[in-house]
């Protein structure tokens, strides 16, 4: 079973929405994929999509990820969960808001990802990794880890999911 505690940092950061983030392009693409995140995001995101506690899930469970978001139709599938709806929703801050939880989405190069920190309602933040592609090269890879390690976090707890059939 997933021990939450242990992937938790606390407060580590204060995210701005990032200016130079492009929203036309943004908008423009069809499918995000999620494959790279700190733990706890990852956690978190499959006891949203699954409905189930996190003592009820195993390393297995939440490493089949296969996170999809089809933003033309906003439809969020993941953890063996299909077709969630899931549409953008931002704040006056420009922040993602999904129930009392929000992403600030911090940097991108405007053409293949987009990096994000979350801020949990109990106080604890997470990030991850929005990507036009399903695979995670390596050269993206250290950018992700070089955001999160400038924002404060432990880049010990990035972990990558791939996709599986």
């Amino acid at each position: 079973m997933l021990d939450e505690e242990s992937v938790k940092e606390g407060k580590v950061c204060e995210p701005k929405t990032w200016d130079g983030l492009d929203w036309e392009w943004l908008r423009s693409v069809p499918t995000w994929y999620f494959v790279y995140w700190s733990r706890l995001d990852l956690y978190r995101s499959a006891t949203f999509m699954t409905q189930r506690p996190i003592n009820t899930l195993t390393e297995d469970d939440v490493m089949k990820a296969n996170c999809v978001w089809d933003a033309k139709n906003s439809k969020l599938s993941a953890f063996g969960v299909k077709d969630l709806d899931f549409s953008l929703v931002l704040d006056d801050e420009k922040r993602v808001v999904f129930g009392e939880d929000r992403q600030t989405l911090v940097f991108s190069d405007n053409k293949s990802y987009i990096f994000g920190a979350t801020d949990w309602a109990d106080g604890q933040q997470s990030w991850g990794l929005w990507m036009t592609e399903k695979e995670l090269t390596n050269d993206l890879k250290e950018k992700a880890l070089s955001h999160a390690k400038q924002l404060g976090f432990d880049t010990k707890l990035a972990v990558e999911t791939k996709f599986t059939d």
